[in-house]
């Protein structure tokens, strides 16, 4: 599966920490405009592309504000507490984890 921050962690661009944090709050800001159309296009289907484009431009900033802060406790802030923090337990009270393999 495709994971950018490891990517950009192994490349140097940024440290693991970082790009962990910023990943998912940077494919808000890329998804935004997507999801905007796409709800403009459902809601008014008849529209000009010209005013979608207002639309986009409108709602842009607003929408990914609102998505980032959605999605940054979830997929930034709490994978990087809830990782350690599982480990620290299950080592804790004697849990051993077992991958089940997906064939079939």
């Amino acid at each position: 599966p495709f994971n950018l921050a490891p990517m950009l962690s192994e490349a140097g661009v940024l440290d693991s920490t970082t790009a962990a944090l910023l990943c998912p709050i940077a494919m808000q800001w890329v998804s935004a405009p997507v999801h905007l159309l796409g709800l403009d296009m459902y809601n008014r289907p008849d529209e000009a592309s010209s005013s979608r484009a207002s639309f986009i431009r409108a709602e842009y900033v607003r929408t990914a504000l609102a998505r980032t802060a959605r999605i940054f406790p979830a997929f930034s802030i709490c994978p990087m507490i809830n990782t350690p923090l599982r480990k620290e337990l299950h080592a804790a009270f004697g849990v051993t984890t077992t991958t089940v393999p997906l064939t079939p």
